[in-house]
């Protein structure tokens, strides 16, 4: 096998550190929010909202014209059972009005909004919403749902609805 040349190993190296980095400006915000655990207080469903972590907004680069929610799909895959995984869902309002977030259910068991969703949840125009997703098996083997949001547009007062599909896996400890 033929050794890398410096060039080779430094145009890797570089490759490396901007992936890195990119990565850490992406999860940073979230880390940046976190506050301690019930800085929610009462009167959003019983703790189904408990979260430690706020919405985080984000306006878009490049207009769209829709409302969506996104990924289509999120998986959290070989979590330890009573252990916990986050990922990210983003609402986008893609439009020129504002949309109000009613309502967001998750499927009864593994699954929780981990962000504080004081509700209704206003997303101006052209800004997505961030909402952090929180995984906690506390058995092993497979779990699904779908995450779904009900919502307003300004000027309207019917009640659409979209939603993500969820899967997991809990794994013995």
């Amino acid at each position: 096998m033929k050794p890398k040349s410096a060039p080779s190993i430094l145009n890797t190296a570089k490759w490396i550190v901007t992936w890195v980095a990119a990565i850490f400006s992406l999860a940073m915000p979230v880390f940046a929010q976190m506050s301690p655990a019930g800085a929610l207080g009462s009167g959003l469903g019983g703790g189904l909202f408990d979260a430690t972590a706020s919405v985080l907004f984000k306006t878009m680069k490049a207009p769209g014209s829709t409302v969506d929610i996104g990924p289509k799909r999120l998986e959290f895959i070989g979590v330890r059972v009573n252990k916990s995984s986050l990922n990210v869902m983003t609402i986008t309002n893609g439009t020129n009005h504002p949309i109000e977030i009613k309502s967001v259910s998750m499927p009864s068991t593994g699954f929780r909004i981990f962000s504080r969703l004081p509700l209704p949840l206003a997303i101006p125009p052209q800004t997505q919403a961030l909402l952090t997703v929180e995984f906690l098996p506390t058995r092993s083997g497979e779990y699904s749902g779908e995450a779904e949001v009900r919502y307003e547009t300004a000027g309207s007062d019917k009640l659409r609805k979209m939603g993500i599909t969820l899967k997991g896996k809990g794994v013995p400890k």
